[in-house]
């Protein structure tokens, strides 16, 4: 498609989209910002096609192109709307009641929008005449373009002004009802609007408005404004966040998160803004959790102390145990081991391994044996464990029963009872190993 097309848009980005489009399809573009800039580039000639946007500040679309269609050596020149904002049919009529060879709303895609440009270039006329010059057309011609226009621009006001109720709206909600606290500042970071001043800090929203952030503010938090502003660079947006502390009109102070931000558009200042955020509950529970965490690290140290004190003493008391061991142990084998050998001398057999066992027994005195095995099979009968004594003595079942005076029959009972309390039934243990292995 090689034309001359001269593009009307005051939104930067559509002119570089259709620009970019119309290029890519071997047109010559030149790109106007309004109605004015369009004019006075269309002086330069030349051009198969305008193609202009419908709202745009000063002369909009519809003027520009009734100003074409006045103008004879602009009115032959095919003229298309491309537009997102004047979509209702009524808009359509009146672009056509004014010349307009086309009339396309948006969104399109970029095959559709190339082919109605194609169309409308392929129909064009050297001739083309519609409407007449400004010279020929009659009062009610007039009457009846300026009649349409008015009502399309009340339309578009009217729409505009519900969209901007809405919006206000929406906006008020917002700001009345955010539980945060948000001022608007001025360059100076004075206060020029406040949403709920009185619910956090108790004054009045009058009682603010003017004053500076900082007198707001603790001596403290205000040294905080003043970092911002310094970081703040002039023309570029800036944003910053501190715990910060508010002053309350009773003299108190609120805990909030403040974050404070500078907004430049293309350079320009917008506006400083401060968000607080009360977080006096979360600095309690955190102090609370300090408290507590000190509170536990005092218990643990402690217990500490007394788990180092209790160790002291159970070392004491295995000394002082080991000490009676030894004491029961010189004793036995100096008191009692000299009356039971002179015993054993004239003694039967029988009475032999009664010695016997009696002198193990008083050895087992100063021995581990019976506390582990009470610890492992506390459920052992005065029978079992004397017979467990036996067997760990290397007694055989037949004389363990002689000197309890019982049958081989009953020990061998108490042998499989002895062997299940202490979990070793049908296992390929052997109960004397097992038994000696405990003391």
């Amino acid at each position: 498609m090689k034309a001359r097309i001269l593009v009307a848009d005051d939104n930067p980005d559509n002119l570089y989209l259709l620009e970019t489009l119309l290029k890519a399809h071997g047109c010559s573009v030149v790109t106007a910002v309004d109605g004015d800039d369009a004019l006075a580039k269309l002086q330069e000639g030349g051009f198969d096609m305008i193609l202009s946007d419908v709202l745009m500040p000063g002369m909009d679309g519809f003027q520009l192109c009734r100003e074409c269609k006045r103008d004879d050596k602009l009115r032959t020149i095919p003229f298309v709307f491309c537009t997102a904002t004047y979509t209702d049919e009524q808009d359509a009529d009146l672009a056509r009641t004014i010349g307009a060879d086309q009339y396309i709303r948006k969104p399109v895609e970029a095959d559709k929008l190339l082919a109605l440009l194609q169309d409308v270039l392929a129909h064009k006329h050297p001739t083309h005449t519609s409407p007449a010059p400004s010279g020929s057309s009659g009062p009610e011609d007039k009457t009846q373009v300026l009649r349409l226009y008015n009502e399309r621009l009340v339309k578009k006001l009217e729409s505009k002004m519900l969209d901007l109720e809405a919006s206000q709206r929406r906006y008020l909600s917002l700001w009345q009802n955010v539980s945060d606290l948000v001022l608007s500042l001025d360059e100076d970071y004075r206060v020029l609007e406040i949403n709920h001043s009185n619910a956090i800090l108790g004054y009045d929203r009058e009682e603010v408005i003017g004053k500076h952030l900082s007198e707001l503010l603790t001596p403290e938090s205000a040294q905080q404004l003043t970092d911002h502003a310094k970081k703040a660079e002039r023309g570029i947006s800036s944003r910053n966040i501190y715990e910060s502390e508010f002053t309350t009109k009773k003299g108190g102070m609120v805990a909030v998160e403040l974050s404070i931000a500078t907004i430049y558009t293309d350079g320009e200042f917008i506006g400083n803004y401060g968000i607080a955020r009360d977080i006096t509950a979360r600095k309690k529970a955190e102090e609370a959790l300090r408290e507590s965490a000190s509170e536990l690290r005092k218990q643990k140290k402690a217990l500490e102390q007394k788990n180092t004190a209790l160790r002291e003493v159970l070392t004491q008391i295995e000394s002082e145990k080991l000490e009676l061991r030894q004491r029961i142990g010189t004793n036995v084998d100096k008191l009692i081991a000299p009356t039971l050998r002179k015993l054993s001398t004239n003694a039967s057999a029988q009475q032999r391994q009664q010695i016997v066992l009696i002198e193990r027994n008083l050895q087992d005195l100063t021995s581990e044996f019976a506390t582990r095995i009470g610890s492992n099979a506390v459920s052992l009968t005065p029978m079992q464990t004397e017979i467990c004594n036996m067997i760990k003595s290397r007694m055989a079942t037949k004389e363990i029963a002689e000197a309890l005076g019982i049958s081989t029959r009953t020990v061998e009972t108490h042998r499989n009872r002895i062997r299940k309390k202490l979990g070793i039934s049908h296992k390929d243990v052997n109960l004397a190993t097992y038994l000696s292995a405990l003391d």
